[in-house]
């Protein structure tokens, strides 16, 4: 609410559109205790953007009519967090406290506790105006700000906005009285609770009630604690528990945030992702868990794996048998459960069951299992941490070129080195010769290629830190990663396997089929090696040779690799609209994409203008005024060489159909059509020259830069100086290029290369009364087909637009030729 327009800035997206426009971004998160409030943006835009920003705190306008818009944004983001079951199980969690306990309210939000138990919005306006001036006091407030600029300035710019936010001297809520103690832990949170998952999951979760930790922000006791449960290797919980085929994974600890971390109390969690079997032995695992437990406790913390022994004993002791919390959750029970309660807000349901005596018993005499032991000394951590000395004959290149490595930005390197047009043979390690053409120090060079693999190297001359990071990608014919979005990239894509269809084939896959498939997929492999940072070439080349001689395998042939074609979606307006596989979930996702032609700089930098335009309107317009759902946005999509772009909108069947907000998406970008024909050079110039900025901001790590050199490399584009070339072509971008884009690719216009999938994914009308669960234990999903003759579906439109199977409309369609880039040519 704050956010929505100030007595001085009164306009409700004013701040995001600004921050938007100059290539920035904004949010807030809330937690139990604390609120945050931050943005990002270039430099140049600081001082606005905190005069802006900080009269959110100010004078912040909270008005009454968008207080009751933004209460359905809320109730959007409460149904999509619905069937997530983290959120059930932490709720479930908070109803265990002591009744009047804080750690007891409903953490999130939505119509019922904001409308339904509401008298009126007036008096609800009121409360969120006396909430604010109750806590956002500038005694209270903690204001961080981080910029490459004079320390001064910054302290005057911070005095100037941030000085004016009232002080009203209040203390903050007294909690004290619900300090962590022995009644803290009820009977109710002692037990054990079945529960019915949303979701296809068999876990045991243990979790127990101590002090808090917040003051304990730089020892971090937890965390030794964390380190020892979830370890996996040999003497582990998870290696015993894996060997006898109960558990695929633990994760353990505390998540210093939320329900976990408060100033009253901390939660600690373990939980055990279990099999079948497990889930039948469940009393077993529990008993292994306690068994570790008693473990660290016999043999006390150790110095050698962390320091802060006295807070950790003090944890240790408050994990017991007696005091723990566990909920189980699957729907693979051997014995039905009946499940006799219904949490309040999220409805989840759930059998309460006392821990039997027998268990307890057992788990508080246990003794440690004679498998189980302390991580031994990890002989491969370095205590080396001294800076690698540049090579010479990278030095040497250095000098010819007539760069200054420790003054020099990658810019300056990059314009020095275009110029240089020398052929620089600059490695030799035995029989292995190593000559780059146009040898670059602000890029990796390949210093050795065969059938079988390439390596490419840099040594790090600008951030002169201790660390290296080494990346290996092994390419097989039998291997392809399949993405996120089914139903879309199965139009688009071939090869590509439903993640349906692979699920519904893994039960009948036997161990003989498994073996055989494990030595054919490593039988015919390349490699694709990125090493980085403070290591010498000398060192790359013995480490992947070290790797390498592990595995002996056959090389690829070129017309072997791996190789995803694009489907062309004919001109027009198609439409998939399917019911969701969840059929306890209300929420519906419409995906509207828009595909363009293969990717080339002018297309990429003109879409890349178009979405920068777009991003604030598109959020303003569908979310902030229409209320259409709480997850709103825009994106570029760069699919395997294929430009195009986005619109989603997450919503509820009960809200909206998704015939009406495909419309409404329609509408927006019609009228940002004509928007876009009203351009003017001014606000092109200023959008490109934010553009612009973002693509020659400083990288802050190491990894930001090793992992943009990583993408080229797998991609098999080697395109190292992308982010120069797609600043060079936005700055060439013309206000004609936008206007012809949109004219030609947009729902108005000429329309000549409009070619829309709209993905409409149905959620499932509620029922509260008799909700069901979907059958979790089917072994394939049917994708249910809808169009505009279902009755569920809308009348309005035109049942040609539909697709009804897939593979029978994609059989027909071409594919997209996208140019191959190899290296060299770039």
């Amino acid at each position: 609410m704050v956010f929505m327009g100030s007595e001085k800035y009164p306009k409700e997206n004013e701040f995001d559109s600004f921050i938007k426009k100059k290539g920035g971004s904004d949010n807030a998160s809330t937690d139990c205790e604390v609120t945050t409030f931050y943005f990002e943006i270039q430099e140049k835009h600081l001082p606005k953007a905190m005069d802006m920003f900080s009269q959110f705190f100010v004078s912040p306008l909270m008005m009454k009519e968008a207080m009751q818009r933004e209460r359905e944004a809320i109730e959007s983001e409460f149904a999509i967090a619905s069937p997530s079951d983290s959120n059930r199980k932490d709720q479930l969690l908070s109803s265990l406290f002591p009744e009047g306990h804080p750690a007891r309210t409903f953490t999130w939000g939505n119509l019922r506790s904001l409308k339904d138990d509401i008298d009126d919005d007036e008096r609800l306006h009121k409360a969120a105006h006396a909430f604010r001036k109750r806590h956002y006091s500038a005694h209270r407030m903690t204001v961080a700000v981080q910029a490459r600029m004079d320390l001064a300035a910054l302290e005057s710019y911070v005095v100037n906005t941030f000085g004016h936010i009232p002080t009203n001297k209040l203390p903050s809520d007294d909690f004290s009285q619900f300090a962590f103690k022995p009644d803290t832990v009820t009977p109710e949170f002692r037990s054990i609770y079945y529960v019915k998952p949303v979701g296809d999951t068999t876990e045991v979760h243990l979790t127990w009630c101590m002090r808090s930790l917040l003051s304990e922000y730089e020892s971090k006791p937890h965390q030794y604690i964390s380190y020892l449960l979830g370890h996996e290797g040999k003497g582990s919980l998870l290696s015993f528990l894996r060997k006898k085929v109960w558990a695929l994974g633990i994760y353990t600890g505390n998540s210093e945030s939320g329900i976990d971390y408060t100033s009253m109390y901390s939660l600690f969690s373990t939980q055990v992702v279990l099999t079948k079997e497990g889930l039948d032995h469940v009393d077993e695992v529990l008993e292994a868990i306690f068994s570790y437990i008693n473990m660290l406790k016999k043999i006390g913390p150790s110095e050698r794996i962390y320091d802060e022994i006295r807070g950790i004993s003090e944890l240790l002791d408050c994990m017991r048998a007696d005091t723990v919390n566990i909920m189980i959750l699957s729907n693979k029970h051997s014995t039905p459960i009946n499940y006799d309660s219904k949490e309040k807000w999220f409805g989840t349901e759930y059998k309460k069951m006392e821990i039997p005596s027998k268990w307890l018993n057992r788990w508080l005499n246990v003794k440690p299992y004679s498998q189980f032991y302390l991580p031994e000394k990890n002989v491969y951590i370095t205590t080396d941490f001294s800076l690698v000395q540049p090579d010479p004959a990278y030095l040497e290149a250095a000098n010819e070129l007539g760069i200054d490595l420790k003054n020099s930005s990658v810019k300056d390197i990059h314009k020095k080195v275009e110029g240089n047009n020398k052929n620089t043979k600059i490695l030799s390690h035995g029989d292995l010769i190593a000559t780059v053409n146009n040898f670059r120090l602000d890029q990796p060079n390949l210093i050795r290629k065969n059938r079988h693999m390439e390596l490419w190297y840099k040594p790090d001359f600008k951030f002169r830190f201790p660390t290296a990071l080494l990346y290996f990608y092994f390419i097989s014919p039998l291997s392809l990663k399949s993405p996120r979005e089914d139903v879309r990239m199965n139009i688009l894509l071939m090869p590509y396997v439903s993640p349906r269809d692979k699920a519904a084939l893994i039960h009948s896959i036997t161990l003989d089929e498994l073996k055989d498939f494990s030595n054919r997929l490593l039988s015919k492999l390349y490699c694709q090696i990125l090493m980085q940072g403070n290591l010498a070439w000398h060192d790359a080349i013995r480490i992947s040779e070290n790797v390498l001689s592990t595995i002996k395998w056959n090389a690829l042939t070129e017309d072997e690799f791996p190789d995803v074609k694009v489907h062309q979606l004919p001109l027009g307006e198609r439409k998939i609209r399917v019911m969701s596989l969840n059929e306890a979930s209300t929420n519906s996702i419409i995906t509207n994409y828009y595909q363009g032609e293969a990717t080339n700089a002018k297309d990429t930098a003109t879409l890349e203008v178009l979405m920068l335009l777009m991003e604030e309107p598109v959020f303003d317009s569908l979310r902030t005024k229409e209320q259409l759902g709480y997850s709103v946005f825009s994106m570029m999509r760069y699919t395997f060489g294929v430009l195009g772009f986005s619109v989603t909108v997450n919503t509820q069947v009960d809200k909206f159909s998704v015939s009406y907000v495909d419309g409404r998406v329609e509408a927006f970008l019609k009228k940002f059509s004509r928007d876009m024909r009203r351009l003017t050079e001014k606000t092109l110039s200023a959008t490109k020259h934010s553009l612009v900025q973002l693509k020659h901001t400083t990288d802050y790590e190491l990894k930001e830069e090793v992992e943009r050199n990583w993408r080229e490399i797998v991609s098999r584009e080697y395109m190292f100086h992308r982010l120069f070339l797609e600043a060079d072509a936005i700055e060439k971008i013309k206000l004609a290029d936008i206007k012809s884009w949109v004219d030609n690719h947009f729902p108005t216009g000429n329309k000549s290369k409009f070619r829309k999938l709209s993905v409409q994914i149905m959620g499932h009308k509620s029922n509260k009364d008799n909700a069901t669960t979907p059958d979790l234990h089917k072994k394939h999903y049917e994708l249910t087909y809808l169009d505009a003759s279902d009755p569920i579906g809308d009348t309005i439109e035109n049942n040609a637009d539909f697709i009804r199977d897939i593979n029978a409309f994609k059989v027909e369609l071409p594919f997209i030729n996208i140019p191959k880039i190899e290296f060299g040519q770039c």
